[in-house]
């Protein structure tokens, strides 16, 4: 049900009206999707709210800059997944997960490979967005046009050039973005350090680009079967 109200408030279906208790506490009339309502204790919804207040306010907020943070979406256990914001263009904004949000192989098997035909792309696209995205929340996400270049150091081949909505970031978007060691760094919610991936070629068509744990930028790249953080990224309507 959480999941379902926190939907409501992001697409700003909050409905209707709110009514004072005898106890003191206070209610809100929500509609449902399917039309039905149902009134819900607000005060029981404050820890939650509380994280999730920020996605609310961005739409429209101009205040909001280049490495600030918002909440859009929820993870496994059900809590506000926090985004940096790395790039503003016209009511567009490009979001990287501040956590490393899961552990993943690139590819199932190990095989040359290019971003476009990867198993972590067709994931990413299919079940994990459906995982931590409600439908109201994907019709916020764009379809980005992914450009995947060679690896400028190994001439290693990107392969074609591909429509996403969940991507990694390439080699030069990090260079772009990510300016020190330091911002490269990236953990698990729940604590500890691990290299993340990108969509990039490493030096050999079987092995993939990543940033290593110390925040190393790691263009030789790693095996494509081995698993390593995954920080997604994706475009968004405000």
């Amino acid at each position: 049900m959480l999941r379902k109200i926190l939907t409501l408030l992001m697409s700003l279906e909050l409905i209707l009206t709110i009514t004072a208790c005898g106890s003191g506490t206070t209610t809100i009339k929500v509609t449902n999707e399917d039309g039905s309502t149902q009134n819900v204790v607000l005060e029981s919804l404050k820890p939650q709210l509380q994280n999730v207040t920020p996605i609310i306010d961005y739409a429209g907020n101009t205040s909001i800059d280049q490495m600030d943070y918002v909440t859009f979406g929820l993870d496994e256990n059900s809590q506000p997944i926090e985004w940096i914001v790395l790039e503003k263009s016209n009511n567009r904004a490009l979001l990287l997960s501040k956590y490393l949000l899961t552990t993943h192989s690139y590819n199932d098997n190990y095989a040359d490979i290019t971003w476009e035909n990867c198993t972590m792309r067709k994931w990413l696209n299919s079940e994990y967005i459906n995982t931590i995205f409600s439908m109201k929340e994907q019709d916020s996400i764009l379809t980005t046009d992914v450009i995947n270049n060679d690896n400028a150091k190994y001439g290693t081949k990107g392969g074609n050039n591909t429509k996403d909505k969940l991507f990694l970031l390439s080699i030069d978007e990090v260079n772009k973005y990510l300016g020190t060691g330091a911002q490269r760094v990236a953990t698990y919610k729940g604590g500890g350090s691990n290299g993340w991936w990108l969509r990039s070629p490493g030096r050999i068509q079987d092995f993939a680009a990543g940033v290593g744990r110390n925040g190393y930028l790691n263009d030789f790249g790693a095996r494509v079967y081995d698993a390593y953080g995954v920080r997604p990224a994706l475009w968004v309507k405000y």
